[in-house]
């Protein structure tokens, strides 16, 4: 939908307020194509940050917009983890800093102009509108987008000042007391739900880590009690370090076992927990082929949120969110190798997964399979993409060579 679309045809709203809202809207416009000839310039990333909001709103009915908002934080800083592990350190802080440059520079943009819609709806006593309902879905997906990429930047290596040179406005708390001098907590201001929601959370300053110490622009404390969707938030993150520190250790270890989290989504009811013939060689290929890590990390938090929001067929959708734009790293043949080989990998997941669906007469968790195999396929449609992006043909791949070929002509990806 344009920017201009909720304008069209809407003879009941104030014919100032709407001239106002167009004039204000242009401004906007103006400002994120400042930078237009720069590479890589903010109307590209403003895209994809418009594209997540959707998926984000989906989960409106059962989580509040901030909280949705942290949850996305964090599938940020996991997915460029795993994205990045094989990065040179010159070549991490190049993909970082432009990210934190480019998401800073359109947070900065909306917030100001977040900042004049409130304004303009209050002078005109405008109670709600579909444009500043999106616009506040829009603004949140930027937020997790800066912050999920602050937050990775900092746990390797980045230091408070170079991240401050890239994103002017960056906080980084050092006056709580129950903060670490190592561990110092990261801030940021807390999405606006606008003053037409009359929220009283505006301007303040939010703990990303725990969600417990709230600020307001005096910086006075208020009290905020944790609620068990935080507590076992943070209890996961104990859980997601220990995966972590597993992998130093893999060849001592279970990874099955060890990588095996239980779902805050799907709760027990789990067939990959059953003892029967069909899971057991399930899981010996898995492990045979090496995609434990990939299956019970990757592709299961990505089915959490899949099923949260309800989305199903969403094709490439993830496609930045796994790999970025890969379109002009075409001479990579590091990147090319390990796009090739993670496309096999899902290829050959995907298959199992359908195996498995085949095979499996447990009803009861069946659901769990289905959104298991709809974030596989996501996952794998991203992957087709990037293959294609960076210059990959059916003919550079040994397996699923037809179906790549299939997806890129019919543009079914």
């Amino acid at each position: 939908m344009g920017i201009f679309d909720f304008f069209k045809g809407n003879k009941k709203e104030d014919k100032f307020f709407e001239q106002k809202l167009n004039s204000l809207t242009s401004q906007f416009e103006s400002a994120l194509n400042s930078k237009n000839k720069e590479d890589y310039p903010p109307p590209f990333w403003y895209d994809i940050i418009k594209q997540r909001s959707v998926y984000m709103k989906h989960s409106a009915n059962v989580q509040t917009i901030s909280e949705i908002e942290t949850d996305w934080i964090d599938m940020h800083f996991q997915e460029y983890k795993t994205k990045y592990t094989s990065y040179s350190k010159k070549d991490l802080k190049k993909e970082i800093s432009l990210r934190i440059e480019r998401f800073g520079f359109i947070f900065k943009t909306m917030e100001d102009f977040d900042a004049k819609l409130n304004s303009l709806a209050k002078e005109n006593n405008v109670n709600s509108h579909p444009y500043l309902n999106q616009f506040m879905w829009e603004k949140s997906s930027a937020s997790a987008s800066l912050m999920g990429t602050i937050k990775y930047a900092l746990s390797v290596g980045m230091t408070n000042n170079q991240v401050k040179k890239l994103y002017g406005d960056f906080v980084y708390d050092t006056s709580d007391p129950l903060a670490k001098p190592v561990t110092n907590k990261l801030v940021k201001k807390k999405t606006s739900a606008n003053e037409i929601k009359n929220t009283n959370k505006k301007n303040k300053l939010i703990d990303l880590e725990e969600g417990t110490i709230i600020k307001d622009k005096k910086n006075n404390s208020l009290n905020s009690s944790k609620s068990d969707l935080a507590i076992l938030k943070v209890e996961k993150g104990i859980k997601e370090k220990s995966i972590e520190d597993l992998t130093n250790t893999i060849n001592d270890i279970d990874l099955l076992n060890d990588l095996y989290e239980e779902s805050l989504v799907f709760g027990s009811l789990d067939y990959f927990k059953l003892d029967n013939k069909i899971i057991k060689k399930f899981k010996e290929t898995l492990k045979s082929q090496k995609l434990e890590e990939l299956f019970l990390v990757n592709v299961r938090s990505l089915a959490d949120m899949l099923k949260i929001s309800g989305s199903t067929d969403v094709g490439n959708m993830f496609y930045d969110f796994m790999w970025g734009d890969v379109s002009k790293s075409k001479e990579d043949e590091e990147l090319k190798s390990e796009i090739k080989q993670s496309y096999y990998d899902h290829l050959l997941l995907m298959e199992q997964l359908n195996i498995l669906k085949s095979k499996f007469t447990e009803k009861k968790h069946i659901e769990r399979l289905k959104w298991d195999i709809e974030a596989a396929k996501a996952r794998f449609f991203a992957t087709a993409t990037a293959a294609n992006e960076i210059g990959i043909t059916s003919k550079d791949l040994e397996v699923g060579g037809r179906i790549f070929e299939t997806l890129t002509k019919n543009d079914k990806y």
